[in-house]
């Protein structure tokens, strides 16, 4: 007889989260504001909130925010169509879980 969760689909991307994200104004980017905020985000979420995990949307199309959330230790999860200007867009969904919670905790 097989067990029927052998057979349940992984849904543990599907807890709740925060989402984090920024906007940089095209004529400010490439000047690290996107990785500063990045970073100023992290640490309040998981030092002072305390936070299990945080998940991110980007479109596919951003490589730039892409290769820093990627710098920061997010792992892309999954994607999803989120609607700008009227379009449905691809986006990544990306999740980094505290690194600061204790080794076996519920993360």
């Amino acid at each position: 007889r097989r067990s029927s969760a052998q057979f349940a689909p992984d849904r543990s991307h599907c807890r709740p989260a925060v989402s984090l994200g920024c906007i940089v104004r095209s004529e400010k980017r490439f000047h690290g504001f996107g990785r500063e905020c990045l970073s100023a985000m992290l640490s309040c979420a998981f030092a002072r909130l305390e936070l299990d995990r945080v998940v991110s949307f980007i479109r596919l199309d951003n490589v730039g925010a892409l290769q820093t959330a990627a710098a920061f230790g997010m792992k892309p999860i999954g994607r999803c169509e989120r609607v700008h200007a009227g379009q449905a867009v691809p986006h990544a969904v990306l999740e980094m879980r505290n690194p600061l919670a204790a080794p076996g905790g519920i993360n």
